[in-house]
């Protein structure tokens, strides 16, 4: 058995603009639930089927379930006469999930059968979910994001002799985070002219590194992007490095059986408080 990869997501559910759906974070959590039990699907291409099954709770804020798609392939065979045949026969790869519903933040492993990368895995999640919306009385959306890892990135902005230029795309807000006292004001204007993303750029000599790193750090647990344009001493040529080359996971020698489902969800609540821990940012 192989090592076997977790990959980070947040999970984001807006409010509708008439509305205010989700005044507590109960209700949230009580919408999540109910639609990953459900067992939501959705029609992909060429007659297939994307759907959740294997709903299971962990502890009280702990699920866990499977994103899989159903298809059918034919294989030849050969029957008692010798002939050849060909049977059509139901294949459904699919991944494991587990939701920490207190902070909304997901882990899924990675499925080649089920799609080429993780981030269009998580899309194709995000859909399934957005087109079964009419099954709750409330209109609202939800974003499926992947967690960038931040560790390489913000150690060469601190090693760095200056930082010229910092980008970052800023998201909808999630009523339920603490964010830094730049990035707050910029995600609410996506709600109050219904854009998804506003992108940032600033541009200096010498731009104030800790709070690049602050607006980083908002960035990675909203599953945003960013980057920069650094100058490693006083006589290099700049570089520019990304957020969002790899992503935060947890991983596991051991097979993903119900017997370590609690170990892997303490493992991933663990790794989302460290990314807080790191930025110094408070609240769910």
């Amino acid at each position: 058995m192989g090592i076997t990869k977790l990959y980070l997501f947040r999970i984001t559910v807006h409010k509708s603009h008439q509305e205010d759906i989700f005044d507590t974070l109960d209700d949230k959590q009580e919408f999540l639930k109910k639609m990953i039990s459900s067992h939501p699907e959705r029609k992909g291409a060429r007659a297939t089927k994307w759907i959740l099954g294997n709903y299971s709770k962990i502890s009280s804020n702990g699920m866990y379930f499977r994103l899989g798609r159903i298809s059918t392939k034919k294989l030849s065979n050969i029957n008692s006469k010798g002939d050849f045949i060909e049977n059509e026969i139901k294949i459904a790869p699919n991944s494991h999930c587990i939701l920490d519903l207190e902070n909304q933040v997901l882990a899924m492993t990675h499925n080649n059968e089920l799609s080429f990368t993780i981030v269009s895995q998580g899309k194709a999640l995000e859909r399934i979910i957005n087109e079964n919306l009419d099954n709750f009385q409330n209109f609202v959306s939800v974003e499926i994001r992947i967690l960038p890892d931040y560790v390489e990135f913000v150690k060469k902005i601190r090693d760095s002799y200056s930082v010229k230029k910092f980008w970052v795309k800023i998201r909808r807000p999630n009523p339920f985070d603490i964010m830094d006292d730049f990035v707050n004001p910029i995600s609410k204007i996506n709600n109050q002219i219904n854009s998804e993303e506003i992108k940032v750029e600033l541009k200096g000599e010498d731009l104030e590194k800790k709070k690049l790193e602050s607006i980083t750090g908002n960035t990675t647990i909203a599953g945003s992007e960013g980057g920069a344009t650094i100058q490693n001493d006083s006589d290099s040529k700049t570089e520019t490095i990304h957020l969002g080359k790899n992503y935060i996971s947890v991983q596991t020698e051991k097979e993903v059986v119900n017997e370590i489902y609690e170990q892997l969800y303490k493992s991933i609540v663990d790794k989302y408080n460290e990314i807080k821990e790191s930025f110094n940012i408070n609240g769910k």
